[in-house]
């Protein structure tokens, strides 16, 4: 394959990173700013405002991404029928939505607040056909440009209010002010024609596709909201802020790697099957070199929590390390499927392993809802391993479906990352009386991680010493 060519794929995984973790940074430096000038309670009524919309307007979303993304090709009159239906249904949430805040809320200044709140789901309904044509047309430095030139208007809207002294108003704002921007920037850079038009048979197959696939994508987030109630309810609000804090730091780049891989990874498994490809060894090789970049960043930041934290914040947020720690690295476990998801988008199967996911994420709730008042924090972690446990069994079980008799292979897959993370966290974790030597806390802290990234490094060579000419004949396939 031509050089071009695979400079042209770097290049396009630039920018769906620059997109995400653009975003992740203008999202921590707003939050900070908002944790200076609003109390408390109008932080928590915003993000309540926020989280109702935001829940539905993901699942709407993933309904469409999952569904269109992967199909061949697309009529105007198909375009038509996702637009209409999809701005037609979130109007209808929107509706219900401002009428229950509007019964449970007294201040009019919240009840104003959920109004603007609730345009947020048809805003982001408007551009999501055109976001999936842009995907297909791997047109990703377009939607990263509007991406974080909308996350900037939104910043510049919500900030200036909450100097002023509006409250809640102003993060309500500014997800209103970003997602009206973006849209309004994306309907200007790719326009199509929508005909008003309805094919009934079209939508049940793409509602018969979309909708397994975004209720997975809602799982994980039912799982955060329901430990957070759980939590709130078992061991108090103090609790919810330490497991928050702790979640939020594995959470953000997680959530940044695996959407960008996601927005990539797509379009390109869908457009490899229409094209008569063989998957497997596409999905294997694509796991395999994907953890061996991903993984040792979760194990060092578990490895090296207590000496970060106290760099940070000092022992503020102590409490918080054992749940990072546990958190981090079972979010290494759940990688391993990280590129499942594109296949079964692929072959149209996204309904497998749902139940198993469900059910895992019901019992680990249930565990923690019982076992929180005896054991504290560290229920949290017990409840996530069982979940994740699930999960795994869950997901094996679809690989096997989809590719029969291919655990072995897998696991060939998974051992190089796994094993060289595991004897780096080993090393650093318990090793750091013997490696750190300054009486600097930053010192000792680069030190470790100079120490962790030689020991992944030299492990991985010594195991995969093919390691650059596997990647670039996977960036050439």
């Amino acid at each position: 394959m031509p050089n071009t060519l695979v400079k042209n794929r770097f290049i396009r995984l630039f920018w769906v990173f620059f997109e995400k973790f653009g975003l992740v940074f203008l999202s921590i430096i707003s939050f900070l700013i908002y944790a200076k000038y609003l109390t408390p309670t109008q932080l928590g009524i915003g993000v309540l405002l926020l989280t109702v919309v935001e829940f539905i307007s993901k699942f709407l979303i993933a309904v469409v991404d999952s569904s269109m993304i992967r199909l061949d090709a697309i009529t105007q009159e198909q375009d038509g029928t996702a637009f209409w239906t999809l701005l037609l249904v979130s109007g209808i949430f929107s509706v219900l939505i401002f009428l229950a805040y509007y019964a449970y809320f007294d201040e009019n200044i919240v009840i104003l607040a959920g109004l603007v709140a609730v345009f947020l789901i048809p805003l982001q309904s408007a551009s999501r056909v055109h976001i999936v044509h842009l995907r297909r047309k791997k047109k990703f430095r377009s939607l990263a440009n509007r991406t974080i030139l909308g996350k900037i208007v939104g910043m510049i809207v919500g900030i200036t209010l909450a100097v002023k002294g509006y409250g809640e108003f102003a993060i309500v704002s500014q997800a209103v002010a970003m997602a009206f921007s973006s849209t309004l920037l994306l309907l200007i850079i790719e326009k199509r024609s929508l005909p008003f038009s309805f094919e009934k048979d079209w939508l049940h197959e793409q509602l018969r596709i979309g909708i397994p696939a975004s209720l997975k994508v809602l799982n994980t987030s039912l799982y955060t909201k329901g430990t957070i109630l759980i939590i709130e309810g078992t061991l108090g609000t103090a609790a919810v802020g330490f497991y928050n804090f702790a979640n939020r730091l594995v959470e953000l780049p997680r959530s940044a790697i695996v959407t960008a891989l996601m927005g990539y990874a797509n379009p390109v498994y869908s457009q490899r099957f229409h094209a008569g490809h063989d998957l497997k060894e596409f999905f294997l090789q694509s796991t395999k070199l994907g953890l061996i970049f991903i993984a040792p960043f979760f194990v060092g930041l578990a490895a090296v929590a207590d000496e970060l934290l106290f760099i940070l914040f000092g022992d503020k947020w102590a409490p918080s390390t054992p749940i990072l720690i546990g958190i981090a690295l079972l979010t290494v476990i759940n990688l391993y499927f990280l590129f499942l998801p594109s296949v079964l988008v692929a072959y149209g199967k996204t309904k497998f392993a749902l139940r198993g996911q469900l059910v895992s994420t019901a019992v680990a709730l249930i565990c923690l809802y019982f076992l929180a008042p005896k054991l504290g924090l560290l229920a949290v972690i017990v409840a996530l391993a069982l979940r994740v446990i699930g999960l795994s069994l869950a997901n094996l079980t679809a690989v096997d479906r989809i590719y029969p008799n291919s655990f072995t292979a897998l696991f060939k897959v998974l051992f190089p990352s796994s094993f060289a993370s595991f004897l780096m966290f080993l090393v650093i974790y318990f090793g750091k009386p013997y490696i750190t030597f300054t009486q600097s806390s930053l010192l000792n802290l680069l030190t470790l991680i100079i120490v962790g990234a030689f020991i992944y490094t030299v492990a991985i060579l010594l195991m995969e010493s093919k390691l650059i000419r596997q990647l670039k004949g996977f960036i050439s396939s």
